[in-house]
This record gives structure tokens, sequence and C-alpha cells, in this order.
């Protein structure tokens, strides 16, 4: 049992065989980290861990914050300090509150080009007040909202944000729990947003539904290059349907669709579609059990 890595600096550092350490998924203080690294680095063993890869291990372990560093970026975003471009407030538990908080502050920021509030129990009154903020926001170029428990009143805030914003070129909503209504919403939006460039919605249950809710962008949108749909259960049906949507797209560079059990039914129509589209360069079907037949049926427009 380790407690914010004392009993690892205790025990760990004593052994000069250590060259790589890996602390993720491990429920660790965020102190811990500094702690371990300082004492590995000034003992005689000289692992492979530099400050970075912690970092990395440190949003891997579900660390338990105490609301500090929601503060202090809400503040500098208030003061709307030049050299603050990012606003990275990954899995901080900022809440409805904060979100308010945050808000305001983003109303007179106008340096700020990345946000990421993935994970952070933000809820739909919360997303309300973000997306309000974002509507007259012309700096914000990415932001990560996924993971937020938005609920339909949510969405739809974000739509609405999304059909005023004429900044932001990236969306990423990852395990946002859309669904087929939350996509119908989603695609909405989309058909009238012409500034996303890339949106991702992994993990998003859309289903057969939302997949066809969002097929329909396809056709509309002439900004989307990259569309992440992975991990949504979208079936063959939902891969025919995509299809033939992608039949009379000529805008997307990116397309992936990897674990959605589209299986040699579905991949066989997208195999067809490639034919007649020859702007897609990046396609992911991974883990949908194509089978050969989905291979051979793909063999075709990639040999053209």
């Amino acid at each position: 049992e380790i407690d914010d890595g004392r009993t690892l600096i205790d025990y760990g550092v004593k052994d000069e065989s250590v060259i790589r350490l890996d602390s993720s998924s491990n429920c660790l203080h965020e102190q811990g980290f500094p702690q371990i690294h300082k004492k590995l680095n000034g003992g005689s063993c000289r692992p492979e861990v530099q400050p970075a890869t912690l970092r990395d291990q440190i949003e891997r372990n579900h660390v338990r914050r105490d609301g500090t560093k929601v503060k202090q970026v809400t503040s500098r975003l208030a003061s709307n300090c030049p050299e603050t471009t990012e606003a990275n407030l990954w899995n901080e538990t900022v809440g409805e509150e904060g979100s308010k908080k945050f808000a305001e502050a983003l109303q007179v920021n106008s340096h700020v080009l990345e946000i990421n509030l993935y994970n952070n129990e933000i809820g739909p009154v919360g997303a309300a007040a973000i997306m309000g903020a974002l509507c007259m926001n012309r700096m914000v170029e990415k932001l990560y909202f996924g993971s937020n428990n938005l609920g339909e009143d949510g969405l739809e805030a974000l739509a609405d944000m999304l059909c005023q914003n004429t900044s932001i070129s990236a969306l990423i909503l990852r395990e946002a729990n859309i669904g087929g209504v939350g996509a119908n919403i989603l695609a909405v939006a989309l058909c009238q947003n012409h500034t996303l460039r890339r949106v991702d919605l992994w993990n998003n249950q859309l289903g057969t539904p939302g997949c066809a809710a969002l097929s329909t962008v396809l056709g509309v949108n002439l900004s989307l290059v990259s569309l992440c749909l992975s991990s949504n259960n979208i079936c063959s049906k939902g891969g025919e349907i995509l299809a033939s949507a992608l039949k009379r797209n000529r805008t997307l560079k990116r397309l992936d669709l990897g674990t959605n059990n589209i299986e040699e039914q579905g991949t066989r129509a997208v195999a067809s579609a490639l034919l007649h589209n020859t702007e897609l360069s990046d396609l992911c079907l991974n883990g949908n059990n194509i089978g050969d037949g989905g291979t051979e049926a793909l063999a075709g427009p990639l040999c053209v």
C-alpha cells in the first residue's frame, strides 16, 4: 500500500537496479510525485523517469485535488495575462460553481487559445455558463469538454455555442454520453458551423441512430476534415448509412470508425464509398471484425 509515494521512496530508491518507474493508477496525492522524482534523481540510481512523464502519470492517478489549480487558472484568465494561452483543468473537479467563475474570467480574456475541461462534473448549468462565454469569445481554438455530465440541456448550450462561435476549430467531446438524442442536437449545430475542422466523439453511445444523425453533417459541412466516431457501436447499418454520406463528401481527410461492430457488411459499404470519395486519406477500421470479405472489399478501392 503506497501512501503519497512515501513507502515507495523508503523502499524503492535503495535498489540501484531501478531503471523504469510507472506509478499510474494508484490514487496518489499530487505532492507524492515530486518527492519520488527528487529522491530517485538524488540517489545512486538513475531511472528513466522525466518530469513530463511524471505529469502524465499524475493525470492517470485520479489525483485528489484541493481546488488550488482551479483558482490559479481562473485568476490568470481573469487577469488576461498574455502568456496564458492554455487553460488546462483536466480532471480538477471544477464543478458547477467553479464553472461559473471560469466563465466570468473567460469573458474578459483575449489570449487563451486552448481550454481543457475534461472530466470536471460541470453539469448542464455550468456548461451553459461556459458556452455563453464562448459565444462571445473569438480566440479559443481548441476545446476539450468530455465527461462532464452535460445532459440534454448542456448539449443544447454547446450546440447553440457552435452556431455562434467562429474561432473553435477542434472540439474533443469524448465520453460525453451523447447518445442518439444528443447526436441529433449536435448534428444540427454542425450543419451550421463552418469553423470546426476536427470533431472527436469517441465512446459516446451514439449507436446507429446517432450515426445516422451525424452522417447528415458530411453532406453539408464544408470545413470538417477529421471525425472520430470510434467506440460508438454504430454496427453494420450505421456503417452503411455513413458510407452513403461519404460518397457525397469532398472535404473529410480522416475518419476513425474503430471498434464499432461494423463487420463485413458495413465494411463493404464503406469500401464502395471509397470508389467515389478520393479525398479521404486516413481511415481507421480496427476492431470491427471485418473478416476476409471486408478485407477483400477494401483492397479494391485502395489499389485503384
